[in-house]
């Protein structure tokens, strides 16, 4: 491992794991631009400040999953977009690592969350939406669905509607 204290500058820190670390120190601290590797393949790019990762970057996992967005104290906090390898996605707030405050949910199939969330879990006034246009508009509370707050719409007739009329 190098011993980046007291340095300033561009720099390649290695650790015995073979985790390393390319790019900028002050003070001998991670801070400003640079990559992180993990042992496991699983990579950061992105902003860092004081050695955490904060500002804008992207984490991609080993396994393709990926977040792109904002960081604070080396943790998912702000706007980001999440998406795992069978097709899921979340675009959204984030707050110390779990959805909270407003967020689209997809799911591979195509079904669709828009909405609110609270510490990870629907949360508040959220749209369902199928994958065919149809949506209903409900009320959650910790990940549970309560009541529906409306009757089932659907989209695509509307659209149709709206084309030919």
């Amino acid at each position: 491992m190098r011993d980046a204290r007291g340095e300033d500058g561009f720099a390649i820190e290695t650790w015995p794991d073979q985790s390393q670390f390319i790019g900028e120190f002050s003070r001998g601290k991670k801070s400003g631009s640079g990559e992180y590797r993990w042992p496991d393949g699983s990579k950061y790019l992105g902003q860092w400040c004081m050695n955490m990762i904060d500002g804008c970057g992207i984490y991609t996992g080993v396994d393709g999953r990926k977040y792109r967005g904002r960081w604070m104290a080396s943790t998912m906090h702000g706007c980001g977009s999440y998406q795992w390898v069978d097709g899921r996605c979340y675009q959204g707030q984030y707050v110390r690592d779990q959805k909270d405050g407003f967020g689209v949910f997809t799911w591979a199939d195509g079904r669709r969350y828009e909405g609110f969330w609270c510490k990870g879990r629907q949360h508040g006034i959220g749209r369902l939406c199928n994958a065919q246009g149809s949506h209903r508009l409900a009320q959650w509370d910790n990940g549970e669905r309560k009541t529906w707050l409306e009757e089932e719409q659907n989209d695509s007739a509307q659209r149709s509607l709206h084309v030919t009329g």
